[in-house]
């Protein structure tokens, strides 16, 4: 993970946001993303790690046996900060994610808990767009 890369408009933040998912990131940086200056956080199965969702992290030579439950909380937005809203949903754009609740989450959902859902079903409208731009991106379409 990288420290401090989480601080949204923090200049750091925002010049690493816009170019960590550059398909040339070793032409502008000179390194590869595997060896972009990081810390390391040594896990073993059955571990929890928790950290804020905007830290920019990853997983190089995990391998495909793999297997991550991921939990993403958000708090409830005011009406003056749905921007801020819009802007986080846009953050899973470059996982080439369009919908932020699959349809296991939705299916059996009652009134209780789609009241903690329904704002983010409300306001990703954006997400396909900017998913499918990043995966054309990425895949270099």
């Amino acid at each position: 993970m990288i420290p401090g890369s989480h601080f949204i408009g923090d200049q750091f933040t925002e010049i690493l946001k816009s170019r960590i998912q550059a398909p040339d990131m070793a032409a502008q940086w000179g390194v590869d993303r595997t060896d972009l200056p990081a810390v390391p956080i040594d896990i073993r199965p059955g571990d929890l790690l928790v950290f804020n969702n905007y830290l920019k992290h990853a997983a190089f030579n995990g391998g495909n046996n793999r297997r991550v439950l991921l939990l993403n909380f958000s708090r409830h937005y005011t009406e003056e900060h749905m921007d801020e809203l819009h802007q986080y949903v846009g953050t899973f754009a470059p996982y080439w994610v369009e919908e932020l609740h699959g349809e296991a989450v939705l299916h059996d959902a009652g009134p209780e808990r789609m009241r903690h859902l329904r704002q983010i079903q409300e306001n990703q409208g954006h997400l396909p767009a900017l998913a499918r731009a990043a995966r054309a991106a990425a895949l270099n379409v």
